[in-house]
């Protein structure tokens, strides 16, 4: 049965050529799967849709047949025969991320919400990253920020490059609305990213409170 999501917790009809997702090796004996999937390391090629919680499945849309998507990690082993290895895989304590011990991870997309302090403020601050080889954005959590900021060894920070967005939560709905709009394109020019404002399917006024 297809999951149910609404389609504001959606991305979907996404493309990847391989380098960016794997799947599970028992799913990927399976015939279904074949069609779209490369054999070389498990590697998926295919379409594929997002949910808001950050997770990939294949298909374009949940309606279709699909199964969950692994990130593929920087250095991967190339063996011929990738069941055979079995790295030490750490999660990061915000679920966001994964890396292999002494090798560097790739960010991972996650939504993030406003807290009440955030409300209490009127303002929060969102975090995204832009795949330098593709016009390609998505969000990320503070401490992948900062490491891709600090230029840290434990991330693929030549890959990617950090966003960050004040993003206003209060007031009147027409001004927050114009004034994150406002924000994100003066963000696009000023750090030449191309089509960031259309990440936003122009919802600025996403996670608005009326004050």
């Amino acid at each position: 049965m297809a999951r149910y999501y609404p389609k504001s917790q959606l991305r979907t009809n996404l493309f990847t050529n391989g380098n960016e997702f794997k799947i599970n090796k028992r799913e990927n004996n399976n015939p279904r799967y074949n069609k779209n999937n490369s054999k070389i390391n498990n590697s998926y090629v295919g379409y594929y849709h997002q949910t808001s919680e950050g997770l990939s499945f294949t298909g374009k849309t949940p309606l279709d047949s699909s199964t969950l998507l692994y990130p593929i990690l920087l250095n991967e082993s190339s063996s011929k025969n990738p069941s055979s290895i079995s790295p030490k895989i750490i999660k990061s304590s915000n679920m966001s991320s994964y890396f292999l011990v002494n090798e560097r991870y790739i960010p991972f997309p996650i939504k993030i919400t406003p807290s009440e302090q955030n409300y209490f403020n009127g303002t929060f601050f969102r975090y995204f990253c832009y795949r330098n080889n593709k016009i390609s954005y998505f969000e990320i959590d503070k401490s992948t920020y900062t490491d891709l900021v600090n230029k840290s060894p434990r991330v693929a920070y030549d890959l990617y490059t950090p966003i960050l967005v004040n993003w206003i939560l209060v007031g009147n709905k027409e001004q927050v609305f114009f004034s994150n709009k406002a924000n994100v394109l003066s963000i696009q020019q000023t750090k030449n990213l191309p089509g960031f404002s259309l990440y936003f399917k122009n919802n600025f006024s996403q996670y608005y409170l009326e004050s």
